[in-house]
């Protein structure tokens, strides 16, 4: 087995998409132990640190080529179909 578990606990991940620069994985995951937080995530490569962008359910995050704007399929929960195509903006 190579690599480390970077971020344990993930329920329901999306396919995690690097930033240009490889510092930065976006990800549509419910997050958290009891108190669950389902939502489109910035996992800090380097240590693991989760940042939360925006609160629902985000399927395959897709950087913009300056890294500033993440796009993702958006849905109501994670038993619907995505019903849009959402902006984010990374501060």
């Amino acid at each position: 087995k190579s690599g480390q578990l970077l971020v344990p606990d993930l329920v329901r991940p999306s396919v995690p998409t690097w930033s240009s620069d490889g510092r930065w994985i976006a990800i549509g995951a419910t997050v958290g132990g009891f108190a669950r937080t389902e939502g489109l995530w910035l996992v800090d490569a380097r240590t693991g640190r989760l940042q939360l962008l925006a609160r629902g359910h985000f399927e395959h995050p897709v950087w913009s080529p300056d890294d500033n704007t993440i796009a993702a399929l958006s849905a109501q929960d994670y038993y619907s179909r995505p019903d849009g195509v959402v902006m984010v903006e990374v501060d």
